[in-house]
């Protein structure tokens, strides 16, 4: 699983991509980053975007965040 954790390389990709990193924290006993992602709302013709917090814990796990918002 360790070949699994997360690096700076991906956090790098996740700045890149544009998101705002939360918080990370690549070389402690449990890797992970948490980016800031907007999540746009709609309820009875209003539209606004949140800012929800996603902690990502393993590299599939950024590959696959960053596959389904592209």
């Amino acid at each position: 699983m360790m070949r699994d954790a997360i690096t700076q390389q991906d956090v790098r990709e996740l700045i890149a991509a544009g998101y705002v990193v939360v918080d990370d924290n690549v070389s402690g006993t449990v890797p992970h980053v948490t980016v800031a992602d907007a999540v746009i709302c709609l309820s009875g013709g209003k539209r606004w975007t949140e800012i929800k917090h996603v902690t990502l814990r393993s590299r599939p796990q950024v590959s696959r965040f960053l596959t389904a918002r592209s």
